[in-house]
């Protein structure tokens, strides 16, 4: 009976302590996103709180796969999100190329010298989204680069009619 009550009391500690645990990770990413104000590893910009920006993304990645274990329980979010997980290679691919092909740097610098708000961010955020989102459905329907991109699509092709 001692025994029990001990490893029921011992539970609920760690249960609290990782309850604790996350809530500092959510807070310590969130502190980084208010704070933010630059961070490419590519051109090894760290902005003006480069310990915060590593603090948060440490911290944001540590939420992201916490809550990907837990989207795991949920069947459909889960089935949903493997749909979606599908195109990540293209869509970092087409990411990769128009990051390298648009002038966004000078666009986002001559926009924010005209309105001046962060607003713009957001803004551009979610047009290269959608233009990158466009952009893959476009490689999904090109026949032999489809194949690379979509590995999903010549296993259909190549399997043979299971119809009678």
């Amino acid at each position: 009976m001692i025994r029990q009550a001990d490893s029921v009391t011992k539970l609920q500690s760690k249960s609290i302590s990782s309850l604790i645990m996350w809530i500092l990770l959510i807070l310590v990413w969130f502190i980084a996103i208010i704070r933010f104000d630059e961070f490419g590893l590519a051109t090894n910009r760290l902005g003006g709180h480069p310990a915060w920006s590593i603090a948060g993304a440490i911290a944001g990645t540590m939420t992201v796969v916490g809550i990907s274990i837990l989207i795991d329980y949920v069947p459909k979010v889960s089935e949903v999100l493997s749909l979606i997980g599908r195109g990540s290679l293209a869509l970092l691919c087409i990411h990769m190329v128009e990051m390298n092909v648009f002038p966004w740097a000078r666009m986002i610098t001559a926009l924010d010298v005209m309105f001046g708000h962060r607003m713009l961010w957001m803004m551009f955020f979610a047009i290269r989204l959608i233009m990158d989102l466009i952009l893959v459905i476009c490689l999904y329907h090109i026949p032999v680069v489809n194949a690379i991109f979509f590995p999903s699509l010549q296993k259909e092709l190549n399997e043979p009619s299971r119809s009678k």
